[in-house]
């Protein structure tokens, strides 16, 4: 397993921007509010869930050039 966690990329997110996150993607203000008098957001409980993402190096054999495509590791889906 140690082989494995030379290549894991660490986690560069704090709880704040967390919770920042969760709050710009969960509250969406209506466009004409001009001001607010008084906001409330609170959460109790939250949890963190990783996801696997798998980095995949393709490697021309010719001209020695690599490209290296992120695959979620859930969804399939293909990470930019």
């Amino acid at each position: 397993m140690k082989e494995f966690g030379k290549n894991a990329e660490k986690v560069t997110m704090s709880n704040r921007e967390v919770l920042a996150m969760a709050k710009s993607k969960l509250i969406k203000r209506p466009s004409d509010v001009d001001t607010l008098e008084n906001e409330v957001f609170q959460v109790t409980e939250y949890a963190i869930i990783y996801n696997p993402i798998y980095k995949i190096t393709f490697r021309n054999l010719k001209n020695k050039e690599e490209k290296t495509v992120s695959i979620d590791g859930v969804s399939a889906e293909i990470l930019k």
